[in-house]
């Protein structure tokens, strides 16, 4: 009996070393003492505390209270399982100190379960003792007790430990350097964001109208743990309090799981001897090397290229692709460098470095000739169901017509679309344009320069998205060039947007975008170069809003221009009408652009051609403090 119960214990010691455990807890009390007392101070004291704060609402008291910290595991959690993974696993990047562990009478399996369960550890009995202490200050609160609440706090914050401590272990599987885990541990976070972000740049550079989205795909955010963690865990706030992330919690625990499998995996094949290197896997050495390099071509080369061209003309993109491969270059040699240990890497380097350069060069330039039609791609109107807008462009007169943010009248949508067709067909034209910040155009128009003072060059820019009737999105952004010859060429981009912004009719949707039917016209004024305005109210009023609306209607008021010119000059008014509306009670809900009060103003600039309203305001003796833009000028 004495001999099976040894046999036994033999065989439980290969795979389970209780002394390493202890000694483990011991040695690095610092990281899991600390990380407790930072819970405490976050949970359990902030629950006592909050017991002070009678005017406190009992929902936000049963969860909000406690739903809100929650994502601060979020940190906590990426922080500490790192320090962990080092501190449990520091042994391997000490050739001694490897070698004395391996020597243990205990499997190399043995050792990953041992040093593993110790650090994870670290980060679940703190979070246990703080549940615990957090459900003593509820009950010490005096204000009821959710232990189901709780429960769903820690199992969160053991969840989402375990993920980025299973993470930081598997990336500490791949080096031999200690100082190289956490960088290794962070850029691997955040690698796909990061890629995504800076390929958006590079294509923007290199592609026409291409726009740089400022949100990203839904599998670029599952891939960036962190950012996918913070924009998904949380609470759905007041009344209901409700706890989001519960798939991105599921998901990355089981990720971990993975990762801690994979880890034991690659710690059975691991070398004793590849302590001190910065990647002790062989075959993940030239990942590292060409990652490394692209890596730093594509962060490197788009700075080093706005640095040399500060003025952000695009007129040689030779200077772009020669920073991109000096980049590339550096970021091969120094990643060479690392693995070798040595300065002495140029003369056995070379041909592998010129093997990426060469790679680098024919991807920027695929790029650049769009073999996939990016540039040239214009959808039919049938499969558009709306047009948005990144920003509402203002076009002079600075009034209240504002270019819409979004499109969805088939008119309309038919309209753009003719624009868009426009641009990309004058694309080599509006590139050469933008390349040489502008010179062609001036080139062409220096005859009109010479017969004209006035002569006028602008830049429109605008960003915008198409959303399909199918789900799908396309997304563009164009800088068009404008001036008096391309207004004059109806088939021009400038032309073909004048057109779009000044369609009768259209205006008057973007100034009475906020109109209700039944809201009422409580008065309206004249802006004058006097110490007040001009105010009419009542009928005056009415016959104002009337008049305005009827030239709004035929285009003969709300001319706007893609320039601040001299047409502009002698057709706008210094003078701007004001309606003063209140909103109705007949409106089926409340808008997000209900005005505070329910009190809203339209402003309109006069315009000389606008017959009526000119008219009407020569009635009511406001003739006289009329002052043209020209007049001034």
């Amino acid at each position: 009996m004495r001999s099976a119960i040894s046999s036994f214990e033999a065989r439980l010691r290969a795979w389970w070393s209780p002394a390493l455990f202890r000694k483990d807890l011991c040695r690095f009390w610092p990281v899991w003492t600390l990380y407790g007392a930072v819970w405490t101070l976050i949970l359990p004291v902030h629950l006592f505390r909050a017991r002070l704060d009678f005017d406190m609402a009992p929902g936000y008291w049963t969860t909000g209270l406690v739903l809100d910290t929650i994502p601060i595991g979020i940190p906590l959690s990426l922080i500490f399982g790192l320090l962990a993974a080092m501190a449990v696993f520091s042994y391997l990047y000490n050739s001694r100190a490897a070698l004395l562990m391996h020597a243990l009478p205990i499997r190399r399996e043995g050792l990953f379960l041992t040093s593993y369960l110790a650090g994870l550890s670290f980060l679940v009995l703190p979070i246990l003792a703080v549940g615990l202490l957090a459900l003593g200050a509820e009950v010490l609160a005096g204000r009821g007790v959710d232990a189901g609440l709780l429960f769903l706090w820690g199992w969160c914050q053991v969840m989402m430990s375990f993920f980025f401590y299973s993470f930081a272990v598997f990336c500490g599987m791949f080096t031999g350097q200690l100082l190289a885990l956490p960088a290794f541990y962070g850029i691997l976070n955040v690698l796909v964001l990061g890629l995504w972000q800076l390929s958006n740049t590079v294509a923007g550079c290199l592609l026409f109208g291409f726009s740089y989205d400022r949100g990203c795909p839904a599998w670029v955010e599952w891939l960036t743990p962190v950012y996918c963690y913070s924009i998904r865990v949380g609470d759905t706030g007041s009344p209901e309090y409700r706890f989001t992330g519960l798939t991105a919690i599921f998901f990355y625990a089981f990720v971990g799981l993975v990762l801690a499998v994979l880890s034991l995996l690659l710690y059975q094949r691991r070398q004793v001897e590849s302590a001190g290197d910065i990647v002790s896997v062989p075959w993940v050495r030239p990942i590292f090397k060409y990652g490394a390099a692209f890596c730093t071509a594509m962060a490197l080369g788009p700075f080093l290229w706005a640095l040399f061209c500060p003025d952000q003309r695009r007129s040689d993109l030779w200077v772009l692709l020669a920073v991109l491969l000096l980049a590339g270059a550096l970021g091969y040699f120094v990643a060479e460098m690392f693995l070798r240990k040595s300065f002495r890497v140029f003369r056995t380097g070379w041909k592998g470095c010129a093997v990426f350069l060469v790679l680098l060069s024919l991807g920027a330039g695929m790029l650049r000739m769009d073999p996939f039609g990016f540039e040239d791609r214009v959808p039919d109107a049938g499969q558009v169901a709306s047009i948005s807008f990144t920003n509402g462009q203002s076009f002079p007169p600075y009034d209240d017509a504002c270019y819409p943010t979004s499109l969805d009248r088939a008119e309309d949508i038919r309209h753009f679309i003719a624009f868009h067709q426009s641009v990309v067909d004058h694309k080599a034209e509006i590139r050469e344009a933008v390349e040489t910040g502008g010179d062609s155009v001036f080139a062409r128009e220096e005859i009109l320069r010479a017969d004209d003072p006035s002569w006028e060059f602008s830049w429109v820019t605008l960003s915008f998205t198409y959303r399909f009737t199918d789900g799908g999105r396309m997304s563009r952004t164009y800088r068009i060039p404008v001036t008096k010859a391309l207004l004059a060429d109806p088939e021009s981009p400038a032309a073909r947007l004048d057109d779009l912004i000044n369609a009768p009719g259209f205006c008057e949707e973007l100034y009475f975008s906020r109109y209700a039917p039944g809201d009422k016209l409580i008065h309206a004024s004249l802006s004058t170069t006097g110490n007040s305005d001009l105010e009419f109210d009542g009928s005056d009023a009415q016959r104002l809003l009337s008049a305005v609306r009827d030239d709004l209607a035929d285009g003969t008021l709300g001319r706007h221009y893609l320039m601040d010119s001299a047409e502009r000059s002698a057709n706008c008014y210094w003078n701007d009408l004001t309606f003063t509306f209140s909103l109705s009670g007949q409106r089926d809900a409340p808008r997000t652009e209900d005005p505070p009060g329910n009190v809203y103003e339209i402003t309109v600039t006069v315009q000389a051609g606008a017959e009526r309203t000119l008219s009407v305001l020569q009635e009511l003796g406001a003739g006289e403090d009329l002052i043209l833009w020209s007049d001034i000028d």
